[in-house]
């Protein structure tokens, strides 16, 4: 006895389900059904029946095969004109599709998904709900060996490490029978700084952040900077003396040079709000408190200092709080305005921590600035153990901590344009 099989295996052109791939009118039914028209046809030897089987055959089988092939040798590309910017730009992307095969294509559709801080200039885009991605539909129609590229104008809205891509490719067979969809491209990063803009000097005329105009410890001096003469006093080296001022004034005389001064003023970022945790988040603060912190950094590396930058949040993709050692020149300043485009604008562990370690490892000879949006009693009494080890610190007040900032400490009140950003994610 020959045994039927359980159900009829179709040809791989035929198949209704695949990776990215289905039918939006051909169902199971549908082939069955055409199939038993040609059977029922041949048996009854009926032609016109036989013709519609096979006609409903052919016309599935053949947009199968176009849609399956329809996606092939399709490139996608996108390119940012810049992958640095401020809140305000206007960055440009071109994207370019290509059919690189001799098949053409009816209709495609690139779904083109961006971050939703990343707004395109006259062109429609959708945001489903609470999403922090944007997406743009791109239409064309390509021939064989065509190429289509569309040039789109991005403004970004605020800081942060933003991307572009990837892109879901739709297609279809001319008929409309069948669908396909395949992702393709890379996403690329464009990192937006926090907005910054020129500041003044402190109001205090501090030794060691104005630079190389006094030292209180003279440990190098530099000897091609003479700054006069003075009496000998035993501690000085003898190499030092003056012989023809000792000589025109009848006593000894030594020379006195310059001190050589590496001027190094660590900012330290307080991201905190409140006082507790369980209050809440004031984002709008803790933006102003990055974009100062920005504008102090890159007045200090203008100024040839030797800056460093702590603070109590994390970025992406690392679980201790964001610390920059000392350096100095455009590559860091670089360095400082990436982090702080990549901080999350709220606070992992209290500040008072942070200034706890920063006083331990940077000692007196740095200058530290704290911007900050509170004042608390924690901070109080790390402030107080700075005086206690002779470091001045400047505290810039941000927010609410300009109606009661700290007392006995030189303050840096910096009043800056209105906040250009939205709040940071």
């Amino acid at each position: 006895m020959i045994r039927l099989p359980s159900r009829i295996r179709l040809p791989h052109t035929l198949r209704l389900s695949g990776e990215g791939d289905r039918s939006l009118y051909f169902g199971r039914f549908w082939i069955y059904g055409a199939l038993l028209l040609v059977l029922t046809g041949a048996v009854l030897d009926s032609y016109p029946t036989v013709l519609v089987g096979l006609l409903v055959l052919c016309t599935a089988a053949g947009s199968s095969l176009w849609n399956r092939y329809a996606l092939n040798d399709v490139g996608f590309e996108t390119r940012l004109s810049t992958h640095r910017a401020f809140p305000g730009d206007r960055v440009e992307l071109e994207v370019t599709l290509v059919n690189d095969k001799p098949l053409p294509l009816p209709e495609i559709t690139a779904n083109l998904t961006m971050s939703e801080a990343l707004e395109p200039d006259g062109w429609e885009s959708t945001v489903e709900g609470a999403s922090i991605n944007r997406t743009l539909d791109l239409r064309a129609s390509l021939r064989p060996f065509e190429r289509r590229t569309w040039t789109i104008a991005l403004d970004c809205r605020r800081r942060g490490p933003w991307s572009v891509g990837s892109a879901t490719l739709r297609s279809s067979d001319p008929f409309g029978f069948f669908s396909s969809r395949r992702v393709v491209g890379k996403k690329e990063e464009l990192i937006v700084y926090p907005h910054s803009w020129p500041i003044q000097e402190p109001p205090a005329r501090n030794e060691r952040l104005m630079g190389t105009l006094t030292a209180r410890r003279r440990l190098v001096t530099d000897p091609m900077r003479r700054a006069g003469v003075r009496d000998y006093h035993p501690e000085d080296p003898f190499r030092t003396i003056n012989w023809k001022a000792t000589a025109r004034t009848g006593s000894l005389k030594v020379n006195v040079n310059d001190p050589v001064v590496s001027t190094m003023v660590m900012i330290v970022l307080n991201l905190d709000t409140f006082t507790h945790y369980w209050e809440g988040l004031a984002i709008e603060q803790s933006e102003r408190a990055i974009e100062i912190g920005a504008s102090i950094a890159r007045w200090g590396i203008e100024q040839q200092m030797s800056v460093g930058l702590s603070t109590n949040g994390l970025i992406a993709g690392f679980d201790t709080p964001l610390r920059i050692p000392f350096g100095r020149g455009p590559q860091h300043e670089a360095q400082i305005m990436n982090g702080l485009a990549r901080l999350w604008a709220f606070s992992t562990v209290p500040v008072a921590q942070v200034l706890r370690q920063e006083r331990v490892r940077c000692g007196r000879e740095t200058t530290f600035v704290i911007v900050s949006p509170m004042t608390s009693s924690a901070i109080a009494s790390e402030l107080w153990l700075y005086s206690l080890a002779g470091i001045d610190p400047i505290f810039v007040p941000v927010g609410e901590a300009t109606l009661h900032p700290p007392a006995d400490l030189p303050l840096w009140p910096l009043d800056g344009p209105a906040p250009m950003t939205e709040s940071a994610a």
